[in-house]
């Protein structure tokens, strides 16, 4: 689906109850760049559903129970240098993407999480639990704001 150029999306907060901290990953293409788990919702597909595919295969994380999710959706907008990576690869029409978050509870062992399930596109090199104002604070620029309205919404901030 296609919001005014901008590509839909979901990000997910998984929280670790005992501690409060939320899953970050740091990115593969940017160090010291953390984020939470997120990616494109496909035609057809039901943000949920999304939700949960995208967090299994960036993550490999599976044992999650729904807290909550935002009403709203947020938009960010790439930077030029996001935009000609695109352009490379086909995605002429988003400037941008909308995000609706969703906040899930881990119920499982950390054994489940492994970040490169599918190897052909591993996004992450490490993970960690983190405070959430952390993770937002040491995100790549142009998704923080989106990120921590987010968040704020779900009350993690």
């Amino acid at each position: 689906m296609n919001d005014g150029n901008y590509r839909k999306c979901v990000g997910m907060f998984v929280l670790q109850k005992q501690s409060g901290l939320v899953f970050a990953a740091e990115r593969i293409n940017e160090p010291n760049a953390w984020q939470i788990p997120q990616g494109g919702v496909e035609d057809g597909e039901d943000d949920y559903d999304a939700a949960l595919r995208e967090l299994k295969e960036e993550t490999g994380i599976y044992s999650v129970k729904y807290i909550a999710n935002t009403k709203d959706r947020y938009n960010y907008n790439f930077p030029n240098y996001i935009l000609e990576k695109r352009k490379k690869r086909g995605w002429t029409d988003y400037k941008g993407q909308s995000i609706k978050f969703f906040l899930f509870e881990f119920i499982g062992d950390e054994t489940e999480i492994n970040l490169q399930l599918h190897s052909e596109e591993i996004e992450f090199s490490h993970w960690k639990w983190m405070k959430t104002e952390k993770v937002v604070d040491q995100m790549i620029d142009f998704k923080k704001e989106a990120i921590y309205a987010g968040a704020k919404e779900l009350e993690l901030i």
